[in-house]
């Protein structure tokens, strides 16, 4: 019997994570774009999984040097995200800091910042001042402080960071 499709959907993401894993971007574009396929064919858009899927294509996307299609991808992410549990959820965190990292990896630094800003300010909401999210946004508002040549922003958002991490 054919496997379900949620099953085929999470088969092809793992397998996409797995060529990640070995630095076969293309491979991993590749699965990763299938398991979305086939999510399309039976699943809800806003099916955990597939708000899952889409997040991981715009991070492999973006592995594989395709930033504009990744920040393509990472926005309808964030958007269906949002659409589903709302503007201040704790689940935007992490599309936030992915969208964030790749406009800055874009040249987009005031894209990025609010990207990131904002997935801070929601984390701190959501889970208090100690969460990894709140650390993970601070570790790349120090990289973005950094490229913009604000030294001591940088290391402050590093040491909030460090001091994160540590309570967590």
């Amino acid at each position: 019997a054919p496997l379900p499709t949620l099953e085929v959907v999470e088969l092809r993401r793992n397998l996409g994570a797995v060529r990640l894993r070995l630095g076969d971007t293309a491979g991993a574009v590749r699965y990763t774009k299938q398991a979305l396929a086939a999510g399309e064919a039976s699943l809800r858009a806003d099916h955990p999984t597939m708000l899952e899927v889409r997040e991981n294509l715009a991070s492999v996307l973006h592995a594989d040097g395709r930033t504009d299609e990744a920040i393509e991808t990472g926005w309808a992410a964030l958007v269906a995200t949002e659409t589903k549990f709302g503007s201040d959820n704790a689940a935007l965190v992490g599309p936030l800091i992915n969208l964030g990292v790749m406009m800055m990896d874009g040249g987009d630094f005031d894209g990025a910042k609010a990207m990131l800003v904002r997935a801070e300010t929601i984390g701190r909401l959501e889970h208090g001042r100690d969460s990894l999210g709140v650390a993970d946004a601070q570790t790349n508002l120090a990289l973005l402080a950094w490229h913009e040549g604000e030294v001591d922003d940088a290391r402050a958002f590093a040491e909030r960071a460090l001091d994160t991490y540590a309570q967590t």
